[in-house]
């Protein structure tokens, strides 16, 4: 089956394309993100004056690469809460688990 026009078009636009970001030395990467990080991001795009997350990315990515490694090591590692389950807590959460359900309270 041969191509139609346009389909010949559309396909030599894509080499073209693909050839022109070849060049460039540009490459595509996929980032999967929680839905919670996706929904917060426009207006956190918004609020920096970013015009798109491909922006930001990119310049947190070089704002790393730029830093000094000691920084960016502080800046990549993961920051906790300061969360602890101490003995007190484990007894209640302990208790909670083995309370009986009511199966006729509503959930």
């Amino acid at each position: 089956m041969e191509q139609t026009a346009a389909a010949k078009h559309a396909a030599a636009y894509r080499l073209r394309q693909k050839q022109k970001k070849a060049e460039l030395g540009i490459a595509t990467v996929t980032i999967e993100v929680a839905q919670g990080i996706a929904a917060q991001l426009p207006d956190f795009l918004k609020l920096h004056g970013f015009d798109n997350a491909q922006e930001l990315y990119q310049t947190l990515v070089l704002y790393v690469l730029r830093a000094p490694k000691d920084e960016a090591a502080q800046i990549l590692k993961p920051h906790t809460l300061g969360f602890v389950v101490n003995e007190n807590l484990t007894r209640k959460l302990e208790a909670a688990g083995m309370a009986e359900v009511d199966p006729d309270a509503e959930e």
